[in-house]
């Protein structure tokens, strides 16, 4: 069985990457799909077939940033279907689809002595077809079908319908907004809000994060929250300076509720949700 992973955003978008049985994604050469940016680990998922089940699966192999199949976070095996949509450390977006196979051609039915096809004798020369008509009569029907051919108005060609080739629209980010969100405090005292969208958001120095810390403590990919339908989980990613939930340095997968003060490097925000 074969699959195409298409990506319709990110740094390789438009390219698609053709799978056997089996493939591996990271950012190191020696994976089968192998995506060059930071917030994708050196091996970072596995996608292959299972013989048994008939079913594509994806795994994610300990990645820093995560694999998510349209709003679900992929937490072990989770498996692949016709237009599932991937999102890879947040940074590229793909639409797996099964490879269709060429449908082979029906076999020719063979015919027997009793279904002979017919055939007719073609007609040696045009005055065959005309030998038993009068010459008045021949010339009377060829003045019709002259005047005819000359006052018949051509049918207009009726237009093939247009295929549908647009491809559904992945979400944009204002549509996959988080209930939960940042909240802190400016010099002047002025609280601000920072939104989170559902699945991975990366937080660091680079302008390739979701959000965006210009702050020398905040190394260039500092941590991942992961927003969830009723939990927020942080991951930090081997930062300079930490990432700490309410005082605690996370060194693994973090919950934190709302209410949570989390800090990256000297950077501070309270977890807040929408009522």
């Amino acid at each position: 069985m074969k699959a195409k992973l298409y990506c319709t955003s990110g740094k390789y978008e438009g390219k698609t990457y053709h799978i056997k049985s089996e493939a591996t994604i990271g950012r190191s050469g020696e994976n089968d799909i192998v995506l060059d940016e930071m917030v994708v680990s050196n091996s970072h998922a596995r996608i292959y077939f299972d013989t048994g089940d008939k079913q594509f699966y994806i795994d994610d192999l300990n990645s820093r940033t995560g694999i998510m199949i349209g709003e679900d976070f992929v937490e072990e095996r989770h498996p692949l279907n016709e237009g599932d949509i991937l999102t890879i450390g947040n940074a590229f977006e793909f639409r797996f689809m099964i490879a269709k196979t060429a449908q082979e051609p029906a076999e020719a039915k063979p015919s027997t002595a009793d279904e002979q096809p017919r055939t007719s004798k073609a007609p040696e020369s045009e005055t065959d077809l005309v030998a038993d008509v009068p010459s008045e009569k021949l010339q009377d029907r060829t003045s019709e079908a002259e005047e005819a051919a000359q006052t018949a108005k051509p049918e207009k060609a009726e237009k093939p319908a247009k295929a549908d080739t647009s491809e559904e629209e992945p979400e944009s980010d204002e549509e996959r907004v988080s209930a939960f969100y940042f909240e802190s405090t400016s010099l002047d005292g002025t609280e601000e809000h920072h939104s989170l969208i559902t699945g991975v958001n990366l937080v660091g120095r680079e302008a390739s994060n979701r959000l965006i810390l210009k702050d020398g403590s905040v190394s260039r990919h500092h941590a991942v929250v992961i927003a969830k339908s009723n939990e927020v989980i942080v991951r930090d990613l081997d930062s300079k300076n930490g990432t700490y939930v309410d005082g605690d340095k996370v060194t693994e997968d973090t919950a934190a509720s709302e209410g949570a003060r989390i800090m990256f490097g000297l950077v501070s925000f309270t977890l807040r949700r929408k009522a």
